[in-house]
């Protein structure tokens, strides 16, 4: 899990890969329930996936 901060925000995302950038917004705890998925994606490009603050 990679951390960055943004101002006051300190944002916690994952990511794999290598290629062109995928982003790739959720509406859960993504990598818990889907964690085959992205590592598919993660085959053909740089997936970005950010964790929701809250």
């Amino acid at each position: 899990m990679e951390r960055i901060q943004m101002g006051d925000v300190r944002l916690e995302m994952l990511t794999a890969g290598a290629g062109p950038p995928l982003l790739f917004l959720h509406g859960e705890d993504y990598f818990a329930q889907h964690q085959e998925f992205f590592e598919r994606l993660a085959r053909h490009w740089r997936v970005v996936v950010p964790r929701h603050p809250g």
